[in-house]
């Protein structure tokens, strides 16, 4: 009878240590001094199984692109690994009530996320005009 419930411990131990894996990532961020009010979180979910991570961006207060830089008009996610970055799409912006939201994903591992203001969604360098930036860990590690 004592191994009926050990077997059963054994199993459910097995089931919970495969459902462990990489933990999600919430941060906390602030904007550049570029547009200091600007707060939010990013989000990584861990999708070991493609070998990536889904990004949730969700921010308050954001300073309008055109602030930043006359010429922009939108503002691009990266992600940056040494000297290279990734465009990762386009920062939804809503310019009534100054939130911006971001969805999509990143190759797991450790980067650095930038927002910068673009004068267009198909630039393939960050400009230096950043209204976010951290490193993160890259859930998925």
């Amino acid at each position: 009878m004592t191994r009926v419930p050990a077997i059963g411990f054994v199993l459910a131990l097995a089931l919970g240590l495969a459902a462990c894996g990489p933990s999600n990532e919430s941060i906390k961020v602030s904007g550049t001094p570029a547009s200091p009010a600007t707060d939010g979180t990013v989000d990584l979910s861990p999708r070991p199984e493609f070998g990536n991570a889904q990004v949730k961006i969700e921010l308050t207060h954001v300073t309008p692109a055109e602030r930043l830089s006359p010429a922009a008009r939108v503002f691009v996610v990266w992600a940056r690994r040494g000297t290279s970055a990734e465009n990762l799409g386009t920062l939804q912006y809503d310019a009534t009530t100054r939130a911006a939201k971001f969805e999509g994903s990143v190759v797991s591992g450790p980067f650095d996320l930038l927002v910068t203001a673009e004068t267009n969604v198909r630039v393939t360098e960050p400009s230096p005009f950043v209204l976010l930036a951290k490193t993160l860990r890259g859930a998925g590690e």
